[in-house]
């Protein structure tokens, strides 16, 4: 946690106060982490993976993941050792894309919470997300689709709001569709 805070602010400053020194990466994320919060049972079971200490090494291997190869080959060593996956873990799976794909939008936290998905956009008014064709899909993927999401300024934070999602399955379709150069209408 302390090395998240550490880089985050390290992003920070190298994009702000010290962005002469630094060139631009187009090739690194918009923002560093996404955080997720929801009320739904997402992790690994006790019943399970019943030894505390190897649920926590699990829980930190599936963090240094960044690849869906490397997440299909994780999910055969689990399969491998204890057996088929419950879905709590497959959730958790389907957690870790949704937060790819939210990085790669530019949001740096989402609540997934009573048939809601809000996500806030990168706090930094500076950020390239806000020059980009990215912002301009996301832009127009709301245009378009103005009963399943809206956006809002709140204090200088932006914030998307989708309605009727129930599930990570849900955000994760909403998200692919958002990402698609061409938005349609749903």
């Amino acid at each position: 946690m302390y090395q998240k805070i550490l880089d985050e602010a390290l992003i920070e400053l190298r994009e702000s106060d010290f962005k002469e020194l630094f060139p631009a990466d187009d090739n690194k994320p918009i923002v560093a982490d996404c955080q997720i919060e929801t009320d739904l049972e997402i992790l690994i079971p006790t019943q399970y993976v019943e030894n505390i200490v190897e649920r926590l090494n699990l829980y930190k291997e599936l963090d240094d993941i960044e690849t869906e190869e490397k997440l299909n080959a994780f999910e055969s060593q689990l399969r491998d050792r204890f057996g088929p996956v419950p879905k709590q873990v497959m959730e958790l799976f389907e957690t870790i894309k949704l937060r790819w794909k939210a990085k790669s939008l530019g949001f740096e936290k989402l609540i997934l919470k009573n048939g809601q998905l809000k996500g806030y956009l990168v706090s930094n008014p500076d950020s390239r997300l806000y020059k980009s064709d990215l912002f301009m899909q996301i832009i127009n993927f709301v245009k378009s689709n103005p009963s399943r999401c809206r956006m809002k300024e709140d204090k200088s934070k932006l914030s998307l709001t989708f309605y009727k999602i129930e599930t990570v399955n849900e955000a994760n379709a909403v998200f692919r569709q958002m990402m698609k150069p061409s938005v349609a209408t749903a």
